[in-house]
Protein backbone atom coordinates (compact mmCIF):
# COMPACT_ATOMS: atom_id res chain seq x y z
CA UNK A 1 0.00 0.00 0.00
CA UNK A 2 1.03 3.53 -0.66
CA UNK A 3 1.51 5.61 2.53
CA UNK A 4 1.62 9.56 3.19
CA UNK A 5 4.02 9.46 5.93
CA UNK A 6 5.80 12.64 6.98
CA UNK A 7 9.46 12.91 5.92
CA UNK A 8 9.06 10.53 2.66
CA UNK A 9 9.91 13.82 -0.01
CA UNK A 10 11.03 15.22 -1.62
CA UNK A 11 13.65 12.46 -2.56
CA UNK A 12 11.28 9.82 -2.46
CA UNK A 13 8.20 9.59 -4.19
CA UNK A 14 6.88 5.98 -3.70
CA UNK A 15 6.44 4.11 -0.08
CA UNK A 16 5.31 0.69 1.06
CA UNK A 17 4.19 -0.81 3.53
CA UNK A 18 3.67 -4.88 4.02
CA UNK A 19 2.87 -6.77 6.60
CA UNK A 20 5.20 -9.33 5.62
CA UNK A 21 7.84 -10.66 3.45
CA UNK A 22 10.97 -12.39 2.93
CA UNK A 23 13.42 -9.15 2.41
CA UNK A 24 12.87 -5.48 1.75
CA UNK A 25 16.12 -5.29 0.07
CA UNK A 26 14.83 -8.04 -2.46
CA UNK A 27 11.24 -6.48 -3.08
CA UNK A 28 13.06 -3.11 -4.12
CA UNK A 29 14.97 -5.10 -6.90
CA UNK A 30 11.70 -5.51 -8.94
CA UNK A 31 11.25 -1.91 -9.15
CA UNK A 32 14.97 -0.49 -10.10
CA UNK A 33 14.16 -0.45 -13.93
CA UNK A 34 11.18 1.95 -13.12
CA UNK A 35 14.00 4.98 -11.70
CA UNK A 36 12.01 6.59 -8.97
CA UNK A 37 13.51 6.58 -5.84
CA UNK A 38 11.18 4.30 -3.24
CA UNK A 39 11.09 2.91 0.39
CA UNK A 40 9.70 -0.13 1.57
CA UNK A 41 8.91 -1.47 5.52
CA UNK A 42 7.79 -4.31 6.17
CA UNK A 43 6.16 -5.65 9.55
CA UNK A 44 8.53 -8.83 9.82
CA UNK A 45 10.80 -10.00 7.12
CA UNK A 46 10.69 -14.25 6.92
CA UNK A 47 14.22 -14.28 5.04
CA UNK A 48 15.62 -11.22 6.04
CA UNK A 49 19.74 -11.15 5.33
CA UNK A 50 23.06 -9.25 6.86
CA UNK A 51 26.57 -9.11 5.28
CA UNK A 52 27.44 -12.42 3.90
CA UNK A 53 24.16 -13.98 3.70
CA UNK A 54 24.21 -13.90 7.65
CA UNK A 55 20.39 -14.51 8.83
CA UNK A 56 18.50 -10.75 10.12
CA UNK A 57 16.43 -11.72 13.34
CA UNK A 58 13.54 -10.34 12.08
CA UNK A 59 10.08 -11.10 14.38
CA UNK A 60 7.31 -9.31 13.66
CA UNK A 61 6.37 -6.04 15.01
CA UNK A 62 9.73 -6.03 17.30
CA UNK A 63 11.83 -3.91 14.80
CA UNK A 64 11.78 -1.49 11.98
CA UNK A 65 12.72 -2.97 8.58
CA UNK A 66 13.46 -0.61 5.74
CA UNK A 67 14.89 -0.41 2.24
CA UNK A 68 15.58 2.66 0.37
CA UNK A 69 15.91 2.62 -3.43
CA UNK A 70 18.35 4.94 -4.77
CA UNK A 71 19.82 6.25 -7.66
CA UNK A 72 23.07 8.29 -6.83
CA UNK A 73 25.33 8.32 -10.21
CA UNK A 74 28.19 7.94 -7.87
CA UNK A 75 31.57 6.47 -9.21
CA UNK A 76 32.37 3.34 -7.85
CA UNK A 77 35.02 4.60 -5.55
CA UNK A 78 31.93 6.05 -3.59
CA UNK A 79 30.33 3.37 -2.80
CA UNK A 80 31.76 3.38 1.02
CA UNK A 81 29.61 6.60 1.20
CA UNK A 82 26.32 4.44 1.20
CA UNK A 83 27.40 2.74 4.66
CA UNK A 84 28.39 6.15 5.64
CA UNK A 85 25.20 8.02 4.90
CA UNK A 86 23.10 4.65 6.50
CA UNK A 87 25.15 4.67 9.95
CA UNK A 88 25.25 8.35 10.16
CA UNK A 89 21.03 8.29 9.52
CA UNK A 90 20.84 5.88 12.16
CA UNK A 91 22.41 7.47 14.81
CA UNK A 92 21.20 11.04 13.69
CA UNK A 93 17.94 9.33 14.12
CA UNK A 94 18.32 7.62 17.64
CA UNK A 95 19.95 10.70 18.91
CA UNK A 96 16.34 12.52 17.95
CA UNK A 97 14.79 10.18 20.39
CA UNK A 98 17.48 9.38 23.31
CA UNK A 99 19.12 11.28 26.37
CA UNK A 100 22.55 13.00 25.26
CA UNK A 101 24.41 10.51 27.21
CA UNK A 102 23.63 7.20 25.51
CA UNK A 103 26.61 6.28 24.34
CA UNK A 104 25.65 5.29 20.41
CA UNK A 105 28.36 4.44 18.04
CA UNK A 106 29.32 2.99 14.89
CA UNK A 107 31.08 -0.13 14.48
CA UNK A 108 32.14 -1.12 10.85
CA UNK A 109 31.35 -2.22 8.54
CA UNK A 110 27.34 -1.73 8.85
CA UNK A 111 26.37 -2.29 12.65
CA UNK A 112 25.45 0.73 15.09
CA UNK A 113 25.53 0.41 18.60
CA UNK A 114 24.01 1.31 21.79
CA UNK A 115 26.74 0.68 24.93
CA UNK A 116 28.68 -1.79 22.86
CA UNK A 117 25.61 -4.37 21.68
CA UNK A 118 24.39 -4.30 18.06
CA UNK A 119 20.96 -2.01 17.69
CA UNK A 120 21.27 -1.81 14.03
CA UNK A 121 22.83 -3.58 10.65
CA UNK A 122 22.67 -2.29 7.50
CA UNK A 123 23.60 -4.23 4.09
CA UNK A 124 23.74 -2.58 0.60
CA UNK A 125 23.85 -3.66 -2.52
CA UNK A 126 24.34 -2.07 -5.96
CA UNK A 127 24.48 -2.41 -9.88
CA UNK A 128 27.06 -0.42 -11.58
CA UNK A 129 28.41 0.10 -15.13
CA UNK A 130 31.88 0.81 -16.06
CA UNK A 131 32.54 3.32 -13.12
CA UNK A 132 28.85 4.51 -12.37
CA UNK A 133 26.83 3.29 -9.43
CA UNK A 134 23.30 2.72 -11.77
CA UNK A 135 21.18 2.18 -8.35
CA UNK A 136 21.99 1.17 -4.39
CA UNK A 137 19.34 -0.36 -2.17
CA UNK A 138 20.15 0.18 1.51
CA UNK A 139 18.60 -2.21 3.98
CA UNK A 140 18.38 -1.25 7.29
CA UNK A 141 17.15 -3.26 10.71
CA UNK A 142 16.40 -1.32 13.67
CA UNK A 143 15.64 -3.45 17.15
CA UNK A 144 13.10 -1.20 18.44
CA UNK A 145 10.73 -3.16 20.79
CA UNK A 146 12.62 -6.72 21.37
CA UNK A 147 13.26 -7.56 25.22
CA UNK A 148 14.53 -10.85 24.18
CA UNK A 149 16.74 -12.48 21.60
CA UNK A 150 17.95 -15.57 20.58
CA UNK A 151 20.97 -17.43 22.81
CA UNK A 152 23.13 -16.71 20.28
CA UNK A 153 22.37 -12.81 20.63
CA UNK A 154 21.92 -12.09 24.08
CA UNK A 155 24.90 -10.68 24.90
CA UNK A 156 25.25 -9.25 22.01
CA UNK A 157 22.37 -7.47 20.62
CA UNK A 158 19.79 -4.30 22.52
CA UNK A 159 16.91 -2.51 21.37
CA UNK A 160 15.90 1.03 21.68
CA UNK A 161 13.60 0.03 24.10
CA UNK A 162 16.09 -2.20 25.97
CA UNK A 163 18.22 1.07 26.56
CA UNK A 164 14.87 3.06 28.06
CA UNK A 165 13.70 4.98 24.84
CA UNK A 166 10.24 4.84 23.49
CA UNK A 167 9.00 4.52 20.41
CA UNK A 168 5.30 3.85 19.52
CA UNK A 169 5.53 2.36 16.29
CA UNK A 170 8.24 1.57 13.66
CA UNK A 171 7.02 3.88 11.22
CA UNK A 172 7.42 6.37 13.35
CA UNK A 173 11.12 5.84 13.45
CA UNK A 174 10.57 5.64 9.95
CA UNK A 175 9.74 9.12 9.46
CA UNK A 176 12.73 10.29 11.70
CA UNK A 177 15.37 7.77 10.02
CA UNK A 178 13.73 8.76 6.66
CA UNK A 179 14.32 12.60 7.45
CA UNK A 180 17.68 11.98 8.54
CA UNK A 181 18.80 9.73 5.80
CA UNK A 182 17.62 12.53 2.80
CA UNK A 183 19.06 15.58 4.60
CA UNK A 184 22.34 13.62 4.75
CA UNK A 185 21.84 12.51 1.19
CA UNK A 186 21.35 16.26 -0.04
CA UNK A 187 24.34 17.13 2.04
CA UNK A 188 26.79 14.47 -0.23
CA UNK A 189 24.90 16.34 -3.14
CA UNK A 190 26.39 19.34 -2.18
CA UNK A 191 30.03 18.39 -1.72
CA UNK A 192 30.05 17.01 1.79
CA UNK A 193 31.81 14.37 1.27
CA UNK A 194 35.07 15.11 3.46
CA UNK A 195 32.80 16.39 6.45
CA UNK A 196 30.64 13.46 6.45
CA UNK A 197 33.25 11.46 6.12
CA UNK A 198 34.90 12.64 9.45
CA UNK A 199 32.23 12.75 11.57
CA UNK A 200 31.23 9.03 10.40
CA UNK A 201 35.12 8.20 11.62
CA UNK A 202 34.49 10.04 15.20
CA UNK A 203 31.54 7.71 15.91
CA UNK A 204 33.37 4.11 14.57
CA UNK A 205 34.52 2.23 17.63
Amino acid sequence: MTSEIRGIGPLFKQFDYLESIDSTNEYLKTFVAEGEPRIVVAGEQTAGKGRYSRTWHSPPGEGLYVSYLLYPGWRIAQSSFLEILAGLAVVCAIGRTAPSNLQVRLKRPNDVTISGKKVCGVLTETSTLQDQILWAIIGIGVNLHQKEFPDDLRQKATSLTAEGLRVEHPLDFCEILTEELQRLYRELEQGSWGRLQSQFEGLVT
